[in-house]
């Protein structure tokens, strides 16, 4: 999932004549909960309104993003625009744009209603899936038929009184080891549990766990 966000803070320079240079990356980030915390290294240099000087600017700033889940890992960051305002007498107005590339790992709850026949609580399951997932993507994703493993060892798993599910969503597949090794499962455990429909096609992964 690809997310954007710009943030505004000032860098407080008071004696700013005129700007020569300005550069921003980030330096930092790390994971607080349901949050993704970090920070952009701003550099460049500027003439003093005092003395016509040659000074440089060295700023660290802050930034966050909720995420809404704790289980989550960050593919790639980067800071890709910037710009920024010149205040007389107080210093640069930055804003910038953090570009942030993560998964995000979706849990569901799937609890059985006795009074559905099997085909019917395969449509309950795949229809709350789908609002789930409608719900935590800006693009509409089409819920086809084969979105759900048709692997006849979870099937038989419906009976119990509720059963877990992470559905996993990535951007290539030599991600999967990784996905795997995370989840504690072998690589060969999450190809057998979605064989039987179009992860790549579709993206995503999912990994059947017990009550």
């Amino acid at each position: 999932m690809i997310l954007n966000k710009t943030f505004k803070q000032l860098i407080k320079i008071k004696d700013l004549a005129y700007l020569n240079d300005l550069g921003c990356e980030v330096i930092e980030y790390y994971p607080n909960k349901q949050y993704l915390n970090g920070r952009v290294y701003v550099t460049g240099a500027y003439h003093s309104s005092k003395n016509n000087e040659v000074k440089l600017i060295s700023e660290d700033l802050e930034f966050m993003f909720d995420l809404e889940k704790e289980d989550f890992y960050i593919d790639d960051i980067e800071c890709i625009s910037f710009d920024y305002n010149v205040l007389e007498t107080e210093g640069i107005e930055f804003s910038y744009e953090i570009k942030l590339d993560v998964n995000i790992i979706e849990e569901f709850d799937l609890r059985e209603d006795d009074s559905l026949n099997f085909e019917e609580t395969l449509e309950t399951i795949k229809e709350e899936i789908g609002n789930i997932v409608e719900e935590k993507l800006s693009d509409k994703l089409d819920v086809v038929d084969d979105n759900l493993p048709q692997n006849e060892e979870m099937f038989r798993s419906l009976n119990d009184d509720n059963k877990t599910i992470k559905i996993i969503y990535f951007n290539d597949e030599k991600e999967l080891s990784k996905i795997a090794e995370q989840n504690n499962v072998s690589i060969d455990y999450l190809f057998k549990c979605n064989k039987n429909y179009n992860f790549n096609e579709n993206k995503r992964v999912i990994i059947p766990y017990g009550k």
